[in-house]
């Protein structure tokens, strides 16, 4: 029996001593199991009294709250230098309540449907991908500046003082560039009613009035102007969104009202010329023949791609050395303040230079240029002032006045390579001096910074037609056309109340005869007519000045850069 019993004997001791030799540390599994769930339920214990702390004290909501708020802004700054993004913001409009119920509207209603109108501006010119078979809308660049039209609701959640919607406000804040769009309705009797539409903010500041028929539905009007109005904020989108809906007139009306006030930028003649180019298949909806088409959408074509490579002098290393010499020469500030005798000066060198006394005009400006060699107007008048006293001259003597005007123009152009009245200066002495190639670039540079400057469009074409180079004088002619004949009110307002018309004059008969003799009969009787209505357009509006102040002068504070 013991031999039968004593592994297992043995087994069972041997047991006992490595309890006996663990100690106290030694724990089963189900120990342990046990063990860590009491540990846990302590801990549970413990942070459920700790929150119960921090709900009863009135700073932990206080804390949650500022936590979220800086939070926001760090998200809403950072999304807004990362990926810019522009917010148009539809006010409610103010109207009388006898108004409202003649309309049978109110100011909220008005701000809700310019607001969806503007929303849906933004997605359709979103979504143009092209109009043509296989376009995408990688072929025309993404839009530099999208719109976010906010949804308009009510949260009504407040802690401590602080609504959600002021949150969101808040944030909208920071995040985008802002543009407010408001206005009011009024009305002078039953069958006379207006609207005025205010935009501004982000740079982009302007009211007009618009009248408009009460009986009729409000809401044609409203999408009128919200198409104005958004035009003013993104005109890209806009011109986008009338090409999608297949509005040639319209886009062409967008992208040319665009080339005028961005000279600079090569998109709105891009995309004239794609207007243009794509006409042939949309049944001739701007009403030029096909012929005529090709050549636009090539003239815009060049014209953006002028733009384009477009460089200024201080672009150039030579250029950016006179430039910086002339900053730290006359302050990092740039010109110092002038004087009060200084401006007086200026004054009386400006009367001088009106009464086409040169020579003093020439010495004053001289010395008001020794203490402000980088004033841009100054140089301008001392080259008028110069080439005013060449003009008297004959032989070497005048020529010599006319390289010292042509040398006044340049240094102002250091100061500002981006005036075209600098440009069309220095085209002008060049063609003086004989040098006719050089004087049309500088000319057609001119016109490139304001495409609507007629006396530059002159001079170019005179030199051209000179030259028996009538199809390039033509191409200058019709740029000028498409460009200012979508507004010939506003193009006429530049040409009334000016010391010498003739300039326009001279315009309109070198167009007709670069257009006849390059065989462009089309194109010639168009140019007749547009030349006739902005003449007659140009009266109206002289007479309508001096009749709303017959004794209107200009004023005399500044120093203006002199034309010639």
């Amino acid at each position: 029996m013991s031999w039968f019993h004593g592994p297992n004997g043995a087994a069972q001791s041997s047991k006992k001593e490595r309890q006996r030799g663990l100690g106290r540390d030694y724990q089963t599994p189900i120990s342990k199991i046990r063990s860590g769930e009491s540990k846990r339920e302590k801990f549970t214990d413990k942070l459920s009294k700790l929150t119960e702390i921090l709900k009863s004290s009135p700073l932990f909501l206080i804390g949650l709250v500022a936590v979220f708020l800086i939070a926001g802004i760090l998200i809403a700054v950072s999304k807004r230098f990362l990926s810019p993004s522009q917010q148009v913001v539809v006010h409610p409009f103010e109207l009388s309540s006898e108004l409202a119920k003649q309309l049978l509207t109110s100011g909220n209603t008005i701000s809700d449907i310019i607001s969806d109108d503007a929303n849906q501006i933004a997605i359709d010119g979103g979504q143009f991908s092209g109009l043509s078979a296989g376009s995408t809308s990688s072929h025309f660049g993404a839009i530099p500046r999208t719109v976010h039209i906010p949804v308009k609701t009510s949260i009504p959640i407040t802690i401590k003082g602080i609504s959600l919607d002021d949150a969101i406000q808040i944030y909208d804040w920071m995040r985008y560039n802002q543009v407010v769009i408001s206005g009011d309705v009024y009305a002078t009797d039953k069958a006379h009613a207006f609207i005025r539409m205010r935009v501004e903010g982000n740079g982009i500041d302007g009211s007009w009035v618009t009248p408009f028929d009460p009986s009729a539905p409000l809401e044609d009007t409203l999408k009128i102007e919200s198409e104005r109005a958004m035009t003013r904020i993104n005109p890209d989108l806009v011109g986008r969104m009338y090409l999608k809906n297949h509005d040639m007139s319209g886009a062409l009306r967008t992208f040319a009202s665009w080339a005028r006030t961005e000279p600079l930028n090569p998109t709105p003649y891009f995309f004239l010329a794609y207007i243009y180019y794509l006409d042939k298949t949309h049944e001739n909806s701007l009403d030029v023949p096909p012929e005529d088409e090709e050549l636009q959408s090539r003239l815009m074509a060049m014209q953006a791609t002028q733009v384009a490579t477009y460089q200024n002098i201080c672009s150039h290393f030579s250029g950016s050395v006179r430039c910086l010499w002339f900053k730290l020469r006359d302050g990092l500030q740039g010109n110092p303040t002038p004087k009060v005798s200084d401006r007086a000066k200026s004054s009386l060198a400006d009367n001088d230079l009106d009464s086409a006394d040169y020579e003093g005009a020439y010495q004053q400006y001289s010395d008001l240029v020794k203490m402000y060699p980088a004033d841009t107007n100054l140089q301008i008048n001392l080259g008028v002032a110069a080439e005013g006293e060449g003009n008297t001259e004959e032989g070497d003597q005048q020529k010599l006045k006319f390289q010292e005007a042509l040398r006044r123009f340049q240094m102002a152009e250091i100061e500002s390579p981006d005036n075209p009245l600098v440009k069309r200066n220095i085209g002008t002495e060049l063609s003086k001096l004989g040098n006719n190639d050089s004087a049309v670039n500088y000319e057609q540079t001119a016109l490139l910074l304001r495409p609507t400057y007629f006396q530059a469009l002159r001079v170019a074409v005179g030199l051209l037609n000179h030259e028996h180079h009538y199809l390039q004088a033509a191409d200058m002619c019709r740029t000028f056309f498409v460009l200012a004949s979508p507004d010939k009110a506003a193009f006429a307002q530049t040409i009334y109340g000016k010391p010498d018309n003739t300039n326009w004059v001279v315009v309109s008969t070198q167009c007709n005869l670069s257009f006849s003799e390059s065989k462009q009969e089309w194109m010639n009787e168009q140019w007749t007519d547009f030349a006739k209505d902005v003449k007659t357009l140009a009266a109206s509006s002289k007479d309508q000045a001096d009749e709303e102040d017959p004794t209107r002068k200009p004023n005399p504070s500044s120093t203006p850069a002199h034309l010639h």
